[in-house]
């Protein structure tokens, strides 16, 4: 699980990760496995064009099955 808060700060299945570190957390993650599926959890106020530089980091990391995931509203 890829989280992204609202302050653009990114954690790896619960470690911050920062800068170029983001590649190989996800690679000792997946267990070097490039088609593991990411899910990614983002805070509603981050910006679109935020969540598409981090698809694009997923991607150039060789990520390429990307989840987003979501949490329905409490009524």
């Amino acid at each position: 699980l890829l989280t992204l808060t609202r302050d653009l700060q990114l954690s790896v299945a619960g470690r911050v990760v920062v800068g170029d570190e983001l590649a190989g957390a996800l690679m000792q993650a997946s267990q070097g496995k490039l088609a593991t599926p990411v899910l990614v959890r983002a805070d509603r106020g981050i910006a679109y064009g935020d969540i598409m530089g981090l698809l694009d980091r997923l991607r150039d990391a060789g990520f390429l099955t990307v989840a987003l995931a979501w949490q329905e509203a409490a009524p």
